[in-house]
């Protein structure tokens, strides 16, 4: 069984070259199995570099919009 890395990111773009690439793209060929978290509505997807992309289904907001939709869904 291959260690595994969650990578999670808020602000920049799902393929952003610093993530995606160079440190989600090099531990996958490194042998990690890789998640990067990213926030924004396009859906989940397997990249052909072996990263596994999960959308958190929300697009960027401002902090404040952000706060104020955590607050929303909090019991």
């Amino acid at each position: 069984m291959s260690e595994k890395v969650c990578h999670l990111t808020s602000v920049p773009r799902r393929y952003d070259t610093r993530i995606y690439e160079k440190e989600c793209g090099s531990l996958a060929r490194a042998g990690y199995e890789v998640v990067l978290i990213v926030n924004d509505e396009n859906g989940g997807e397997t990249a052909d570099n072996g990263v596994r992309i999960v959308s958190t289904g929300l697009s960027f907001k401002s902090k404040r919009e952000n706060k104020n939709h955590i607050k929303k869904v909090r019991p």
